[in-house]
């Protein structure tokens, strides 16, 4: 494996580790909300392109519950750290 892909498979690992680190992380501060909701952002980008490939190339029910899965936690990761960046309070 190259470098670049290296890079780019540490960084796709950073982004899901972030978003499933800020679906449990309770108290942090602007910053880290910040971080986890982009990072969830960007996987719910991912993975729903991940899903739509997985379904339209090869009709693998296991690969798109996968992707489904990994999108609806960036969605859930994003929204639940823009409403806690957003009031000024950590989330439940």
């Amino acid at each position: 494996m190259s470098i670049q892909g290296i890079f780019i498979l540490l960084c796709v690992l950073a982004v899901i580790v972030l978003t499933v680190w800020g679906l449990f992380s309770r108290h942090h501060s602007i910053p880290w909300g910040i971080a986890f909701g982009i990072s969830g952002i960007i996987t719910l980008i991912a993975a729903s392109l991940g899903a739509l490939h997985a379904w339209g190339e090869s009709r693998s029910l296991l690969w798109t519950g996968i992707y489904v899965a990994l999108a609806l936690a960036g969605l859930v990761c994003a929204v639940r750290q823009i409403a806690a960046t957003s009031s000024g309070t950590p989330g439940p």
